[in-house]
């Protein structure tokens, strides 16, 4: 589907005005910085903000994640708490609540998410495929949907060879799968099926069901957009710089286990022929996710994009360590790198996420601008390490103690 002539910030400030937003997982890093865009940036008329926890709770973890940014918008008609669940039948919400949303919603922005590396794919589909899908239903009653945004994953197609992914839906393999069959297994024997281990980890195989059945079960009734963002980083500027809460970056985290277990040498898959991390690590600040969704949605895009570091900067796994080394501090040792090459002989320095959907919106200016003028990598990376020091030094000291109380027993 081709996409409308590029924005102006004239045109997206005067549309997001017109607009009532229904946003899931705002405590997350996503959901928080869409948040902050939505009643800031680009105010919009209204949003619908669904919280499982109490009003209290919620405005208090906001706060937390977000100190100073929203608190004078919080207490606003322009933003109304709804207490429910995205994982209930009709969301937990009750008759009323559901008639006001169904009646004012003009996008749907779903960035509610188990991210977890460790749930198995049963769990993965009750929490990243069936909401989505349940919520897909229900907004067929939405009179005025403009956009249903469901956020995915770049890793969703982590079972192709590495290379180029498309911004389009890929199927598994020549034979391709039934997914209502598969999803249909994992949910009856709350397990992995013969096809799991093909994905990255069960997250993205949920994320590739649930894209697939989208399209098959409302991509002719509902205006889907599908935002797959490749692994999101810290802020660089919204709502401030280095924002994102504790556990919604995973390199941060991953790098964070490495650190506080001590030195040793880890073992990383390398290109046939090469000794070194030469693939890309792609990652992509969570503010210029966040403006590649919101530009899409004032365009009326619809179909799949990416959000990933061709729109960012692109590092290898080399470059990205040789700026993080020299910011490490004498007491967490980094692991020295250990490089297996991909005796298949397949592994390209990728893979690539295609983002040319997006390209043409580099020219959009104002709050929503993907502009890198100004951008210093090497300082973002040197405050991303700084920022994770306090509390890897804190999680080292409790890994001691637990292995000296092992050593003991």
């Amino acid at each position: 589907m081709a996409d409308a002539p590029p924005l102006t910030e004239a045109f997206y400030r005067e549309w997001f005005a017109k607009q009532t937003v229904f946003l899931t997982g705002a405590t997350g890093g996503l959901g928080g910085c869409l948040l902050f865009k939505l009643l800031h940036q680009v105010p919009v008329k209204k949003v619908f903000l669904l919280h499982r926890s109490s009003e209290k709770d919620t405005i208090a973890k906001l706060g937390k994640n977000m100190p100073g940014c929203i608190d004078q918008v919080m207490r606003t008609d322009q933003l109304e708490f709804l207490k429910g669940d995205i994982t209930a039948a009709n969301l937990g919400l009750d008759v009323r609540q559901l008639s006001i949303l169904r009646k004012e919603t003009t996008v749907i922005l779903n960035a509610a998410a188990n991210t977890s590396f460790i749930a198995d794919v049963h769990e993965s589909c009750k929490d990243n495929c069936l909401p989505a899908l349940d919520l897909a239903q229900l907004a067929l009653s939405f009179p005025q949907l403009a956009t249903f945004v469901q956020v995915s994953s770049a890793y969703a197609n982590s079972f192709l060879p590495d290379g180029e992914i498309t911004e389009t839906i890929q199927p598994f393999g020549e034979d391709d799968i039934d997914c209502e069959r598969e999803l249909d297994e994992i949910l009856s024997s709350r397990g992995n099926t013969s096809w799991t281990k093909q994905w990255a980890w069960p997250y993205a195989q949920a994320k590739y069901l649930m894209e697939r059945l989208l399209f098959q079960r409302y991509g002719s009734r509902l205006p889907l957009l599908i935002l797959r963002p490749s692994a999101i980083g810290p802020a660089l500027q919204d709502p401030y710089p280095l924002f994102g809460p504790a556990g919604s970056n995973p390199v941060e985290t991953a790098l964070g286990s490495y650190l506080a277990t001590g030195g040793g040498s880890r073992v990383w898959r390398a290109a046939s022929g090469s000794t070194s991390g030469n693939y890309i690590l792609d990652g992509i600040p969570v503010d210029f996710v966040s403006n590649v969704c919101l530009l899409h949605v004032a365009q009326g895009s619809q179909g799949i994009i990416h959000a990933a570091a061709q729109l960012y900067v692109v590092l290898t796994m080399d470059e990205l360590m040789a700026l993080a080394s020299p910011h490490i501090p004498p007491d967490l040792a980094m692991p020295a790198p250990c490089f297996k090459w991909d005796v298949s002989g397949s592994m390209e320095p990728c893979p690539i996420f295609d983002c040319r959907r997006s390209k043409s919106l580099r020219a959009v200016g104002g709050p929503l601008s993907l502009s890198l003028d100004g951008h210093d990598a090497k300082a973002y990376i040197k405050g991303r390490i700084e920022k994770i020091i306090p509390s890897t030094r804190a999680t080292k000291k409790r890994v001691a103690a637990r292995r000296r109380g092992m050593s003991k027993l």
